[in-house]
């Protein structure tokens, strides 16, 4: 067996393990999404997979739909940054109330899980809020366009 195929077998050898490592943390993930689906709504539950699996880190996070008081509290933040600036939009503003709704929103993995998954992916709970808020928003559906 020559040098590259050793190097070759040493690479297959890694990616087994890698998806084994997969499968294993999907397997916890699905079970919690089950428990998700139970406890808020097979409706009111989606998920947020991550862009690339990490040792140690879930494969997706659970998002639920922002509750009524969670949604109105983000118009009033967005609303305000735009009176503050005269009436142009605050994008950063407009980025914390969105990490805010989703910090609310995210029932999957617990804070601490969160954290350590915002540490690889800084954006994960203004993600988590953009979906948590258009799960809890009505569609407007044009004549004839359903």
């Amino acid at each position: 067996m020559g040098k590259v195929d050793e190097i070759r077998e040493r690479i297959a050898s890694k990616r087994k393990a890698a998806e084994q490592a997969v499968e294993a943390a999907s397997i916890a993930d699905w079970e919690a999404f089950e428990v998700a689906c139970e406890e808020h709504g097979y409706d009111a539950v989606k998920r947020l997979n991550l862009p690339r699996f990490i040792e140690g880190l879930p494969t997706f996070l659970i998002v639920k739909a922002a509750p009524a008081d969670n949604l109105r509290i983000f118009r009033q933040r967005v609303l305000k940054a735009r009176k503050d600036k005269g009436g142009t939009p605050d994008l950063a503003a407009v980025d914390r109330a969105m990490g805010e709704l989703g910090r609310a929103c995210i029932v999957y993995p617990e804070a601490s899980g969160v954290e350590a998954i915002k540490a690889e992916f800084p954006s994960v709970e203004k993600d988590a809020g953009a979906v948590a808020k258009s799960m809890s928003e009505a569609e407007e559906v044009e004549e004839g366009k359903e």
